[in-house]
């Protein structure tokens, strides 16, 4: 299989594989704060399911983050270029042939977030 510094046969590109990216993460080094790695643990939509999980606290990175797998780069910045041609390459290694993106438009960023 081919390594992320390697792309694939054009082939082994599918445009029937798409990757949903998020460009809203932040941490310390890059932005001076850790940005939706620490967001507020929300309540299960079930509240059946809910009221057996705590809610409303707050994650605290870089132990505790606001994602089901921690990511093996590390916590990343999504304005960190190396991080994110890095992310590309895996992407494109892994035969995603759409990488759907999630973006704020100038002024409507998250937090000051700006993914333009």
């Amino acid at each position: 299989s081919p390594s992320p510094s390697s792309p694939p046969q054009e082939d082994a590109v599918s445009d029937s594989l798409h990757i949903f990216y998020y460009a809203w993460f932040g941490n310390p080094k890059v932005d001076g704060k850790w940005m939706h790695w620490d967001h507020q643990v929300l309540p299960h939509w079930d509240h059946m399911i809910g009221a057996r999980h705590p809610s409303g606290r707050m994650l605290n990175p870089p132990a505790d983050i606001g994602a089901n797998f921690y990511p093996a780069r590390g916590l990343y910045s999504t304005k960190d270029a190396a991080m994110l041609d890095g992310q590309m390459a895996e992407m494109r290694a892994a035969g995603a042939g759409v990488v759907v993106m999630s973006w704020w438009r100038k002024g409507w960023g998250s937090e000051g977030i700006e993914t333009d």
